[in-house]
């Protein structure tokens, strides 16, 4: 089986030409940019980050959820209905009885 290329974006080609016009390591550049990015998400200030992660998770949670839910729902109901058995206790007397 081949190998999938990855296609690089056209600004990245492009940043890359115009970083090494001014001198400038493309890789130094990104590791930067992506380290003050990582800083900015663990100390808590990139809060619109933080919120898109959380939607993302929460529409993951939700989706699985239901997912389960429908799964579950769709199920044949093997062996008919259960009985239950019920204990109540009142004016302590205990009476058993079956639904």
């Amino acid at each position: 089986m081949a190998a999938k290329k990855s296609t690089v974006s056209p600004y990245v080609e492009a940043a890359k030409d115009l970083l090494s016009q001014e001198g400038i390591s493309f890789k130094e550049w990104s590791n930067d940019h992506l380290r003050d990015k990582k800083m900015a998400i663990l100390e808590g200030k990139d809060k619109e980050w933080e919120e898109s992660t959380i939607e993302r998770q929460c529409e993951t949670y939700v989706l699985s959820k239901l997912h389960t839910l429908v799964s579950n729902k769709n199920q044949p109901n093997i062996g008919g209905e259960k009985h239950v058995t019920e204990t109540t206790t009142t004016n302590s007397t205990t009476s058993t009885t079956s639904k």
